[in-house]
């Protein structure tokens, strides 16, 4: 084990040793990949394997997670380490009835998340598709993805999502793909704290509510849609 080496100094050296070695060859990655239907680019250092995946699956559902990818889904019940529970909007917030509404807060949240842009909005669908700069590899590609379900037999709306990186990368000589788990939770927490949802299974949420700013107050509450303002701390001043 090396000690004092960080996973990114590892990372970088081993980006640097590909641009300099441009020799391609096959791998047990690139078997993989073809098996697949994915694209391989590999040279003597490493071995990086693309699979887009965006989209809805033909039963109308979100994809899950394969076992090499860097990947968090809600659909990931098989594989604990990339399990996350859905979302859902606190029962006494309006946006737990209305699914339309509900639908503009994420696409709000999720287009004020740095570095994330939305590629696709579905509105009939309430379906959301943004993508986002990688952390490994660090020219990656991440898909976020996002598919509101409309309050059904007496539960409110409840949010299904999947975040996961198109490119899986082996270094030489390592045969399992470097994995990072902790961008995607990051980003993820992230987009959950300014929406003020929950996940579903906890029985309440008050760290999130204790530190949900007032904006996500008054869109909790919907004070701003029944015509009362929420005072702003201006409104306090001398």
């Amino acid at each position: 084990m090396l000690e004092g080496v960080s996973r990114g100094a590892v990372l970088r050296a081993a980006f640097v040793a590909a641009i300099a070695q441009t020799n391609p060859g096959r791998s047990a990655a690139e078997i993989r990949a073809d098996s697949v239907g994915c694209t391989t680019s590999s040279n003597p250092a490493l071995t990086v394997v693309t699979c887009p995946s965006p989209g809805l699956r033909p039963d109308g559902r979100l994809g899950s997670c394969t076992s090499a990818q860097s990947c968090v889904a809600s659909g990931a019940v098989s594989s604990p380490s990339k399990f996350s529970p859905a979302w859902a909007p606190n029962s006494l917030s309006p946006e737990s009835r209305d699914v339309a509404r509900a639908f503009r807060a994420l696409c709000s949240a999720v287009e004020e998340q740095p570095g994330v842009n939305v590629d696709v909005r579905d509105e009939a669908r309430f379906y959301l598709h943004a993508t986002a700069v990688s952390s490994v590899p660090a020219d990656g590609t991440d898909d976020l993805e996002f598919l509101l379900r409309p309050p059904s037999g007496g539960q409110g709306c409840t949010l299904s999502f999947r975040s996961a990186t198109q490119q899986s990368v082996y270094v030489y000589p390592l045969t399992q793909p470097l994995i990072d788990q902790d961008s995607h939770m990051r980003r993820l927490a992230q987009i959950r704290s300014r929406l003020g949802w929950e996940e579903l299974g906890l029985a309440s949420d008050s760290a999130l509510e204790a530190g949900m700013p007032l904006r996500q107050a008054r869109n909790f509450f919907g004070l701003q849609f029944q015509g009362i303002r929420a005072p702003d701390d201006d409104d306090y001043d001398d």
